[in-house]
């Protein structure tokens, strides 16, 4: 079974699912594949994979169908020695700093500048462009920057101290995570089936 997934699903959500179903079926093979939103729809388009496991905001391939799971919250973050760490800020204040940019083709990044642009604020500069959230992370735990993160990858560092959030006014940032499969195929691989079966949407 081929799953393709991107960095949110497979670290913060699907590990308890695919252990439990393992165990229940021991000869199913797992082969799961990382990489950004537009990979995992590609890898799922062209059978390269099974299914995929996204979080994004704005669906609509022809071939693709998606069902949504659960809503993702997601928060800006910064060095608590930062100036803005712990404070509610403006959007146009946030667009005067340097943030962490993610790639292009990732859907926190396509969600950064949808924030931007649905509020007619002007985009803030790129201090960084990463590749990964682990990475962008790492860099603002180090001391640079601002990145936008989903909450459930930094609960625990803002927890102990080594992140702190920043509270935009009147902005509420969520996305959803879907299961992503091909239309073409009347029935859902039977781990996909498994999900549907025993996930609780939140």
């Amino acid at each position: 079974m081929h799953i393709a997934t991107s960095y949110i699903p497979i670290n913060y959500v699907l590990p308890e699912y695919i252990a439990n179903y393992k165990l229940m079926n021991p000869n199913v093979e797992f082969f799961v594949s990382l990489g950004n939103v537009k990979s995992v729809e590609d890898k799922v388009r062209h059978y390269e994979a099974d299914f995929g496991f996204v979080v994004q905001s704005n669906i609509g391939h022809e071939e693709l169908y998606f069902e949504k799971l659960m809503e993702v919250e997601f928060v800006f973050v910064a060095h608590p020695s930062h100036l803005l760490a712990n404070q509610v800020v403006s959007l146009s204040a946030l667009s005067q700093e340097e943030l962490i940019y993610r790639e292009k083709g990732s859907s926190t990044r396509d969600l950064l500048e949808a924030i931007f642009y649905a509020q007619n604020s002007p985009l803030p500069k790129i201090g960084l462009q990463m590749q990964g959230l682990f990475e962008s992370l790492k860099a603002v735990e180090a001391g640079y920057g601002i990145v936008l993160a989903p909450l459930l990858s930094v609960t625990n560092s803002i927890e102990t101290n080594r992140l702190a959030p920043i509270f935009i006014k009147n902005v509420e940032i969520k996305q959803s995570l879907f299961i992503c499969t091909r239309k073409s195929e009347l029935t859902n691989p039977k781990f996909v089936s498994y999900l549907q079966e025993h996930f609780i949407l939140k």
